[in-house]
């Protein structure tokens, strides 16, 4: 019992030592110590931890108040600096003569290691880029014009219906059902049908469940092996934890199977190059692609994240620009 004890005792002071000396290394001896900003910030990641995590994204805010007390440079953690400069905006956006990759702590984060978003080294993503280009053109996305017609006329008509009911309607959620539907319909060449649901306008189970994935993005910052947890656990079981998150996994499945089919397609015609892209699936499995990038796993990440970024981004600024109007 006493060298147990002891033993406690002694792991206990070790871990502090150690904990000191990384302190201590950050604050006076790493090659960010001279920049200016809070020491707790540059001492340990949980003060970026706590705003991120603790408070669901609110760190950009706190580094605006940064930047106001300390200027333009700022060390927000004990790896990064935050740059808030317009001349310097042409170094840290580059143009093709600087290669760069992406942050690994970033690219982890997102869950998907197959997908653009989750690719690090900069010609690997070039490459992975190249093969969507077409599908993401001006002109393939012009040629989307009946089909955003047809889903904006759909949303129209439940604007008319709430009007002459007196109705309430949250617009986050019935543009989250036109965003929704339209890049599915494009993505994958069917619609996922939320603006045919009347009840989308009260709540809608993929806003929640996307809500869900940028919460875990913060979460998988910090503990990047949650994310392979995650994909490992049976569906049934992720569903049974998160029920917000089980029209996502119905999702997923779906477009994993829509993968299988394109690549048993692709190999029925032994490669040969089809009339026309129907789907993102026929651009990531097309005759110039190399087999190593024809994976199941790879398509299900990419489709899963194609069509996800953008539900967001369209959702979050199609209420602002109406109310702006």
């Amino acid at each position: 019992m006493e060298y147990a004890l002891l033993f406690l005792i002694l792991v206990v002071v070790l871990s502090f030592i150690v904990a000191a000396r990384i302190v201590v290394h950050r604050l006076y001896t790493h090659p960010l110590a001279a920049f200016p900003g809070p020491k707790l910030a540059a001492s340990t990641f949980l003060y970026e931890f706590y705003y991120d995590v603790v408070r669901n994204g609110l760190y950009i805010w706190e580094i605006e108040r940064m930047h106001k007390k300390y200027g333009p440079i700022v060390r927000i953690n004990p790896r990064e600096l935050h740059i808030k400069d317009p001349y310097f905006y042409e170094e840290i956006h580059a143009g093709p003569s600087k290669k760069r990759a992406r942050d690994p702590k970033y690219a982890v984060a997102f869950a998907a290691p197959y997908s653009l978003v989750g690719t690090i080294g900069h010609e690997h993503h070039r490459l992975r880029r190249s093969f969507v280009n077409n599908f993401f053109s001006k002109r393939s996305v012009t040629n989307l014009t009946p089909i955003i017609h047809e889903k904006v006329d759909k949303l129209i008509q439940r604007f008319e219906i709430a009007f002459e009911n007196s109705a309430v309607l949250i617009l986050q959620l019935d543009f989250a059902a036109l965003t929704a539907d339209v890049i599915t319909h494009y993505c994958y060449g069917w619609a996922r049908g939320y603006l045919d649901n009347a009840d989308s306008s009260k709540s809608n189970d993929l806003v929640d469940a996307v809500n869900g994935l940028m919460t875990m993005f913060h979460i998988n910052r910090f503990f990047p092996f949650l994310s392979k947890v995650l994909l490992a656990a049976p569906p049934a079981l992720v569903r049974w934890l998160q029920p917000c998150m089980a029209d996502l996994f119905d999702m997923k499945a779906r477009l994993r199977q829509q993968a299988k089919d394109s690549l048993e397609k692709r190999e029925g015609k032994h490669e040969a190059k089809l009339k026309e892209e129907e789907h993102i699936f026929d651009a990531l499995t097309g005759p110039g692609v190399p087999d190593a990038e024809k994976t199941l796993d790879r398509l299900e990440d990419e489709g899963h994240c194609s069509s996800a970024l953008g539900r967001r981004l369209r959702r979050e600024l199609l209420p602002f620009r109406s109310f702006m109007s």
